[in-house]
């Protein structure tokens, strides 16, 4: 009798769940935000393939590289130590599938030793970033007025860096609101600005 109960409410309770999923997934089309979500979900994948990449290279695991993508499009900025290295960060984004194209701002600073003396991040630390950053990325792309914004995400063991010019204090309020609110955030770093 207990069986027959637990599966009835275990199939109730799966019902529910696909049913709740089927009514978001709807309303997501129906607003022509679904093509929006998936595109951020593809950038975030992409940004953390070529985040991956440079974590298991023997030179540029301890560079500090910034990786971002938006479309196609991934931009590379930061320090390397040689001319070299700055090829070869870019011929390793290059090999990532969904990247037609790719920014390289690197910086050459020769004697460059390691991350700007921290301590050197494993793999899964870096892992851990870039799910944290995509966590953020996800939090502020829910909010509809966020959304259109262009905020500058650096996240590093927990540590949140926010820059960009936002259009009003409110709005201001709503990203550190928001992004404070996600799950990892140790500490956020403000360097929003108003635009004038």
């Amino acid at each position: 009798m207990f069986r027959f109960v637990f599966r009835m409410v275990f199939r109730a309770i799966t019902l529910v769940i696909l049913a709740g999923t089927a009514f978001v997934l709807y309303n997501l089309y129906e607003s022509g935000q679904l093509p929006v979500l998936k595109r951020l979900i593809e950038d975030t994948a992409v940004t953390a393939s070529v985040r991956a990449g440079f974590a298991i290279h023997r030179d540029l695991a301890d560079r500090p590289i910034d990786v971002s993508t938006t479309g196609n499009v991934v931009t590379l900025s930061g320090r390397v130590a040689s001319e070299e290295e700055k090829a070869e960060a870019e011929a390793i984004a290059a090999t990532i599938e969904g990247v037609d194209e790719i920014a390289n701002h690197l910086e050459i600073e020769p004697g460059l030793e390691d991350t700007d003396g921290e301590t050197r991040k494993s793999f899964g630390e870096r892992l851990d970033d870039a799910a944290l950053l995509a966590k953020i990325r996800t939090a502020l792309h829910l909010d509809r007025e966020v959304r259109k914004l262009d905020v500058d995400i650096r996240v590093s063991s927990g540590q949140v860096i926010l820059r960009g010019e936002i259009p009003s204090e409110a709005l201001m309020e709503r990203i550190r609101t928001r992004v404070a609110s996600v799950r990892g955030v140790e500490r956020l770093e403000d360097e929003l600005e108003l635009k004038e």
